[in-house]
Parts: C-alpha cells; sequence; structure tokens
C-alpha cells in the first residue's frame, strides 16, 4: 500500500490517467451489487461477491479502481479487476470507470501502470489495454 500511496501523493496517477483531482475514495474490502455477464458462451450472474480494492479514486466523472502488487506478474485474474468495474458501474452508472493494474519493483525502485478498458460491460473477456 505505501507505493500505491506515494505514487497517488506524488501526482503520478493523475498524470499517468490525465485526470485530476482525484480523491481517494474507496480501499478494502465490499460485497458487490448484482450483476450479469459472459465468459464465452457460459452467462453467469453474480450478487453479493466479496471483492477488494487496493484503491478507488475519485473525480467529478470518474471513479478509477486499482488492482495492485509488489513486483510484476507474469499474468493476473481479470476479475480482479472485472468485479469492482461492474460493482461500481451499478453503483455510480453516470460515472467513467477506469480499472488500472499498478505494480512496484523494489530492486529498480519503479512504478508500472497499465490501464484498461472493457469494450463490452456484459463481456470478462473484452479487456482491452488502453494505449496513451
Amino acid at each position: 500500500m505505501q507505493y500505491l500511496d506515494n505514487s497517488y501523493n506524488s501526482g503520478t496517477l493523475e498524470e499517468v490517467l490525465g485526470l485530476g483531482p482525484l480523491y481517494q475514495s474507496i480501499r478494502g474490502r465490499e460485497y458487490t451489487k448484482r450483476f450479469g455477464f459472459q465468459v464465452g458462451e457460459t452467462r453467469l450472474d453474480v450478487e453479493s461477491v466479496q471483492i477488494e480494492v487496493d484503491s478507488g479514486l475519485e473525480g467529478a466523472d470518474s471513479i478509477v479502481i486499482v488492482e495492485a502488487k509488489i513486483e510484476t506478474p507474469a499474468d493476473f485474474i481479470i476479475r480482479q479487476l472485472f468485479y469492482p468495474y461492474r460493482h461500481f458501474q451499478e453503483i455510480s452508472p453516470r460515472k467513467r470507470i477506469i480499472p488500472v493494474f499498478f505494480t512496484y519493483e523494489l530492486k529498480s525502485q519503479t512504478y508500472n501502470i497499465w490501464i484498461y478498458k472493457f469494450e463490452d460491460r456484459n463481456d470478462y473477456n473484452s479487456i482491452t489495454p488502453v494505449c496513451l
């Protein structure tokens, strides 16, 4: 958390995202609202699934949901971004929800920030990196 907080406090996240001002408003565990989605040909409906948001930053018209790790893994589970993304769409339908994957490399002392979008909010597999 300290590296994520440092990147927020230094203005790095706002600068990379091109948004501001952003305020820390979401952190920790909560349970999802009801939503449905597709995984391939399978339809799933979920409600009250536990999610954990490492950091949620809120601006006038957007919410940034951050999943954070120490060191960069070879891959990650899309669910860690998708469920919070859909949950906050249900809570704040007028705001753009921006999923972000954040890592900190201890050896090089480097922040890595990947911004994603879901091309189809109802398709779990529609995750796409945003190129700035």
